[in-house]
């Protein structure tokens, strides 16, 4: 037969990860587009901290997503089998609540956290916090509207 192959050799994961890396290099607060391409000689980023934050929160969520073989976790209550990158990505985002410059944040931080570690959220969830970002972050801007009032998946 001419079917798919049971044993594609890439994984969904294998191609989503480019994302969350490159919305973490988004999330940092310098350009390192500067001398040398180093942070030391960037200049500050031009994102706000609300954006900055909001692409360092979904980038941790979706890196919680995969598991270290490259599967999307999708059936709620199924153990996280992270990566180094997923640990290292949300202990980056648990030291947002000491940063002074978080402080007024420090509810949407510890709410999302709380979120990425719930065994019963999946990928499948991604849009619930979408969602609450675009409310706490976004509610004036009328274009965003559809996020606002869309539906997940159950």
């Amino acid at each position: 037969s001419s079917g798919i192959n049971a044993e594609w050799p890439l994984r969904p994961g294998s191609l989503l990860k480019p994302l969350p890396v490159a919305m973490l290099k988004l999330a940092e607060g310098r350009e390192n587009s500067g001398i040398f391409g180093t942070s030391w000689f960037s200049k500050k980023s031009k994102l706000s901290l609300e954006f900055r934050l909001l692409a360092r929160i979904l980038a941790t969520y979706i890196l919680h997503q995969l598991n270290k073989d490259g599967s999307l976790r999708l059936a709620p209550g199924c153990r996280h089998n992270v990566s180094n990158d997923s640990s290292k990505s949300l202990e980056n985002l648990r030291s947002l609540v000491n940063n002074k410059y978080y402080s007024s944040h420090i509810p949407v931080i510890q709410k999302t956290i709380a979120m990425v570690l719930d065994t019963n959220k999946t990928m499948k969830n991604i849009i619930e916090l979408i969602r609450f970002l675009t409310v706490t972050y976004y509610d004036c801007e009328v274009y965003l509207s559809d996020i606002k009032f869309a539906k997940g998946y159950d």
